[in-house]
C-alpha cells in the first residue's frame, strides 16, 4: 500500500486515468485531408481486458495509411466493450463500463509499439479504476488538487 503522486495535465485526462482508459504514445500523422497511421495493416493488437484482438486490415488508401476512423472501427469491431477516441492527437481506449482497460500480451506486437503502447517488460499496458477517497478496497484517490503553477492537477492514489 503505497502513496503515489502523479501531475496530470487536464480534467480530460484526470477523468481517462480515474476510469481506467489508456492512451498511446505515439501521435497519429496528418496526410492530405486524412488523420491517421502508416503501418499497421497485418499487425495485431491483444487487449487482455476486456479480451479480445484485433488484426488492422487494409482501408481505403492503398498506401496502407489507416485513417482514425477506421483505426477505431476496427478495435471497437473486434471488441465492442472499447471505446475509441483520439486524444492530442494520440489513440485512447477506455472501456464502456468501469472496469480499467489492459493491453497487451507476452508476445512483441509492432502494432502495439506503433500505437505507442510500449507496457513494461512483461508486454501490458494496464489502467485502473479508481474508488473515491472513501474507498475501503485499493487502488483509491487520496487527493487531487489543482497546480498553482500551470493548468493542472497533482494527484495523489494510494495503491
Amino acid at each position: 500500500m503505497a502513496l503515489r503522486v502523479r501531475k496530470i495535465t487536464n480534467v480530460a485526462e484526470l477523468e481517462l486515468f480515474l476510469r481506467g482508459g489508456i492512451k498511446g504514445g505515439a501521435r497519429l500523422q496528418r496526410v492530405e485531408n486524412a488523420f491517421g497511421m502508416y503501418g499497421l495493416v497485418g499487425l495485431k493488437v491483444t487487449f487482455a481486458n476486456p479480451a479480445g484482438s484485433v488484426t488492422f486490415v487494409q482501408g481505403k488508401d492503398l498506401s496502407g495509411f489507416l485513417t482514425f476512423s477506421e483505426i477505431k472501427a476496427q478495435i471497437e469491431a473486434s471488441t465492442p466493450t472499447l471505446t475509441v477516441s483520439v486524444r492530442d492527437s494520440c489513440v485512447v481506449v477506455e472501456v464502456k463500463s468501469p472496469i480499467a482497460v489492459s493491453i497487451g500480451s507476452p508476445a512483441a506486437e509492432s502494432a502495439r509499439t506503433l500505437l505507442g503502447f510500449d507496457g513494461s517488460a512483461n508486454g501490458y499496458v494496464s489502467g485502473k479504476v479508481y474508488g473515491g477517497p472513501n474507498a475501503t478496497t485499493l487502488p483509491r484517490l487520496v487527493t487531487t488538487t489543482p497546480s498553482p503553477v500551470q493548468e493542472s492537477f497533482v494527484v495523489v492514489t494510494e495503491e
